[in-house]
């Protein structure tokens, strides 16, 4: 009986600690989510006011700024592509979307049609020639 009651306590004794352990795991994972999420708010507002920094009537109208839609040529193939100017954020090579903190964002900022632009890319040394802006404003040059 005394044996009996001995694998019982046991039993009961390990059922209480895993049950302790298992939520002392969850404490622990809801303080480090809570904690990931304290420091994505913390970036997200030191984004915003970094963005709320930018002096959109200092963007150009007479040329590549950002938020433009740059339409270039590839010298050496001919190939044509359209690249939007963005914050390093919001970049999507599929969607063309080139980041402005990019190499290929850097040597388009200021650009005018009839520009050529070479950038060295991790792919090689690309070089374009500036065929059309259209700017944040929606001004179109050719």
């Amino acid at each position: 009986l005394i044996n009996l009651h001995g694998r019982l306590g046991d039993r009961i004794y390990n059922a209480w600690e895993q049950s302790f352990n298992n939520f002392q795991w969850a404490r622990m994972s809801r303080k480090k989510r809570e904690q990931n999420r304290k420091k994505q708010v913390a970036q997200i507002q030191k984004r915003l006011a970094d963005l709320s920094r930018i002096d959109v009537t200092a963007i150009p109208r007479d040329r590549a700024g950002l938020g433009s839609r740059v339409t270039v040529e590839n010298v050496g193939t001919g190939q044509e592509a359209v690249y939007t100017l963005v914050i390093p954020e919001t970049a999507d090579g599929k969607k063309n979307f080139v980041s402005i903190a990019s190499p290929v964002g850097k040597a388009l900022l200021n650009r005018k049609p009839g520009d050529e632009v070479t950038v060295q890319a991790p792919k090689g040394t690309l070089e374009f020639e500036v065929t059309k802006v259209v700017t944040t404003f929606g001004d179109t040059l050719e």
